[in-house]
């Protein structure tokens, strides 16, 4: 959840979750687009080939699946 100050979301090792489990990065606040939330990763997994994924409009959200490996994907 957004809120009046910045923060960062680290998401686990995707192998370390297992293959198919979610996670929903949402901004119930509304205030993602004065303080963007990053999304980052553990070590070398990625988020659909990228290392990070930013919300940045009021209100949204992402929500990533694990392939269980070393990769996340947004879905």
């Amino acid at each position: 959840k957004s809120s009046t100050v910045p923060i960062t979301v680290t998401l686990p090792a995707a192998g370390a979750v297992g293959a198919g489990r979610l996670f929903v990065i949402k901004d119930f606040n509304g205030n993602s687009e004065v303080y963007p939330i990053p999304i980052g990763v553990t070590g070398s997994n990625g988020i659909g080939g990228s290392t990070t994924a930013v919300l940045s409009s009021n209100y949204s959200a992402l929500y990533l699946v694990s392939d269980g490996g070393s990769n996340w994907f947004a879905i």
